[in-house]
C-alpha cells in the first residue's frame, strides 16, 4: 500500500491511500509528470503526481540516479575509448566542469531522510534527456547550470 499527500477541494493537506488506478497511470505517465515535478509542480496537487512524487523519492530511484551519475563521472576520469556501439557518448568536458555538482547531486541523493521530488526529477531528466547538455554536443544548455539550479531547489523552501 502507498500513502500519498494530497490537497483536498477545501485546499487541505491530507494523507490517504493511493489508488490502484492512480498508480497505473503514474506509471504510464511517468515523463510528463517527471518533468512537471521537475519544472516544480507541487507533488500534492493531484493524485497522480503524488504517486509519482512518492516512486522518485524512493531509496531505489535515488541509488540508480546516483549510480548513472557516478558511472558518467566515472567515465570521464579514464582515457577516452574507443567508439563501442551501442554506447552513447557523453560529453566529457561539460562533465569535467561540472564535476563539484554532479557530486553534491549524488551527495544528495544517497543521504539518509527525506529528499525533493522536484530535485530528483531534475536529475533524471538530466541523466535521461539524450537531447540535453550531458549527451548531445549541441545542447545549448550548460550541464553545470543545470545540475547547479536541481542543488538550488535543495535550498528552496517548499510553498
Amino acid at each position: 500500500m502507498m500513502w500519498i499527500l494530497i490537497v483536498d477541494p477545501d485546499h487541505r493537506l491530507i494523507g490517504r491511500s493511493a489508488r490502484a488506478w492512480e498508480r497505473v497511470v503514474a506509471r504510464l505517465r511517468a515523463d510528463r509528470l517527471d518533468r512537471a515535478l521537475a519544472q516544480g509542480t507541487p507533488p500534492e496537487s493531484t493524485p497522480v503526481l503524488a504517486v509519482r512524487a512518492q516512486v522518485l523519492v524512493g531509496s531505489r530511484m535515488r541509488r540508480d540516479l546516483a549510480r548513472s551519475l557516478w558511472r558518467v563521472l566515472a567515465e570521464t576520469s579514464e582515457p577516452k575509448p574507443a567508439r563501442a556501439w551501442g554506447r552513447v557518448p557523453v560529453m566529457r568536458e561539460r562533465i569535467g566542469a561540472a564535476r563539484p555538482e554532479l557530486l553534491g547531486l549524488i551527495d544528495y541523493l544517497t543521504a539518509p531522510g527525506p529528499v525533493s521530488a522536484r530535485v530528483v526529477a531534475e536529475v533524471k531528466d538530466l541523466i535521461t534527456d539524450g537531447l540535453g547538455p550531458l549527451y548531445n554536443r549541441r545542447s545549448h544548455d550548460d550541464l553545470r547550470e543545470r545540475a547547479q539550479h536541481a542543488l538550488d531547489a535543495v535550498a528552496q523552501p517548499r510553498s
